[in-house]
Formats: C-alpha cells, structure tokens, sequence
C-alpha cells in the first residue's frame, strides 16, 4: 500500500478534496487498523481509492477518511466497489458503526451515502478549510450478516 500513497495523493488534487500531505498519507496507511483501498484500470492507472479506519477491536468505531473517484469516470461503480471492500473489513472484525464526514455542499456524495444506507445525523462547522465550510456527519449501523 505504500507504492500507492502518491496515487492516492494524485486523485485527492484531482478530486479537489481536502489536502493531505504524502507524509500523511504514509503515517496513516502503515497503522495497523488502516483500511485503505486503490481502483485501478486496465491499464495500471489509478483512478479511485478509499482510505479509513477499521478498529481491531469489535466495541470501535469504523471511519471513512477520504474516498476519490478521477471526475472523469465517476457513476461507473467504484465507488461502490471499494466502499464494498470497506464495510466488509468492517463486518470482518465485527464493526457496528461506520462514520464519516461530507461537505455540506456535496450533495452528489451525501445521496452516495445515503444510497448505502448512511444517515446525516450532525454537522460539525467550519469543518473544512479552502473554502471554510461545514460537515455533515454520517452513520452507517451494521448490523450482523447485512
């Protein structure tokens, strides 16, 4: 998984997602409980990831960090597909709840998530920065065997 961090840092830029540096993205992939995901084409390209936290403990809190599709071939599935591989690590170690935090503003992920079943269930403002903005939080419960 470290030979994909600049991959994962590529689609982030492309994504105009919230900045992480690469360092960050090495610290986080080498924890223990990371669980991080890359799509690739055909060809080797990278053109999605997921990355979060997965507890080894059955009692915590699952979280998406950042999940990017290239804008490009979004609506194609893969999103759906590492988000897939996502909850089943997290069904894996026996993970009833998963967080995550979207932008107010991106309607197209929030109706992402709650075609899996996620549910806003807070804001935290100011969240975000470039531009400053808030978060909405979402949960998604699990529930054994769904």
């Amino acid at each position: 998984m470290l030979d994909d961090v600049k991959d994962m840092q590529q689609i982030e830029i492309s994504c105009a997602l919230s900045p992480w540096t690469l360092e960050g993205y090495v610290s986080e992939v080498v924890q223990k409980d990371t669980a991080a995901f890359i799509a690739r084409a055909d060809d080797g390209e990278a053109v999605g990831f997921l990355i979060g936290r997965v507890p080894l403990d059955p009692e915590g809190v699952a979280e998406i960090f950042n999940i990017g599709i290239l804008p490009q071939i979004r609506r194609r599935g893969i999103g759906n597909a590492l988000l897939t591989e996502f909850l089943e690590v997290c069904r894996t170690r026996r993970i009833s709840e998963v967080w995550l935090e979207a932008r107010a503003s991106n309607h197209q992920a929030i109706n992402f998530y709650r075609s899996k079943g996620f549910e806003v269930n807070g804001t935290r403002p100011n969240f975000y920065e470039n531009p400053t903005e808030d978060a909405q939080l979402m949960t998604l419960t699990l529930t054994p065997g769904s």
